[in-house]
């Protein structure tokens, strides 16, 4: 049986107001930085980024099945992106969505891990899933659609 979802189609204008909608909430934690993950996070991140006059480094992060469980979640630039945020900086990890949390997750433990402190890591996502394990601290909109960005409908040939 054929499974079918709701859609929600938000527009590039719709992103560009959320994210300046979202920016001057995220100055209030006096970010450093803002964390992109690649590549769905990249384009609100660098909206936000902008708005704020902050840098952006990205992390790809890799889901090799459609469960995106936490097992199955890679990050690939995971070395590079200890070399570019040091423990005393307060990152804005920026996502388009947090679905199920698993990429949320697995950023904050790599975080974690290179030395960046609990209090200096904050989140932020374009829509927020109901099915969701983490919660960020600032998100757009919440939805329990299907959700299709302008940038996943370009294809480059």
């Amino acid at each position: 049986m054929r499974q079918t979802f709701e859609l929600e189609q938000p527009t590039m204008e719709d992103i560009l107001s959320m994210c300046k909608d979202l920016a001057p909430q995220i100055k209030l934690f006096r970010p450093s930085c803002i964390l992109a993950i690649g590549y769905g996070g990249i384009f609100p991140a660098a909206l936000i980024g902008k708005e704020l006059g902050l840098p952006i480094h990205v992390l790809r992060v890799s889901c090799y099945d459609n469960s995106c469980e936490r097992t199955n979640v890679t990050l690939l630039d995971a070395k590079y992106s200890s070399k570019l945020i040091s423990s005393d900086m307060h990152v804005v990890v920026v996502d388009d969505v947090a679905d199920t949390g698993a990429t949320l997750d697995i950023v904050y433990q790599h975080l974690l891990s290179i030395g960046i402190p609990e209090k200096n890591i904050e989140f932020c996502t374009v829509h927020l899933k109901k099915t969701s394990k983490v919660t960020p601290r600032w998100y757009a909109a919440i939805t329990d659609k299907w959700i299709l960005y302008p940038w996943e409908t370009i294809c480059i040939r």
